[in-house]
């Protein structure tokens, strides 16, 4: 299995109006940037809800089957047989969703 490092969730650190400091994991994060950042500080305080004091970006390992590794492997070749096929008959080619309209009323 291949292990990966992804994005969890936000923590930031938040002094009350009371003064009581207190860590606050933020809902529907992933990762965030200083100005991300920025912007939560400027809207707490806004909101008189305290001071955003810091952040942080938390992360999780995960373990990624190595059989998912195979077949994403497998369909890159795919594609690129597709491609190459495509190419050999000097076709345009963008994808499974491109259109197949005929580029010949004879071809119909």
């Amino acid at each position: 299995m291949k292990t990966l490092t992804v994005p969890s969730h936000v923590e930031i650190t938040v002094r009350r109006p009371d003064g009581q400091v207190e860590t606050v994991q933020v809902p529907n994060s992933r990762e965030w940037s200083q100005r991300d950042f920025a912007g939560c500080k400027q809207a707490t305080a806004n909101a008189g809800r305290g001071e955003v004091l810091s952040y942080r970006n938390v992360t999780e390992q995960v373990e990624q089957p190595t059989e998912y590794a195979a077949l994403d492997k497998a369909e890159r070749n795919y594609d690129d047989h597709v491609r190459s096929v495509y190419r050999a008959m000097d076709a345009d080619y963008e994808g499974p969703a491109a259109d197949r309209t005929p580029a010949h009323p004879s071809d119909l």
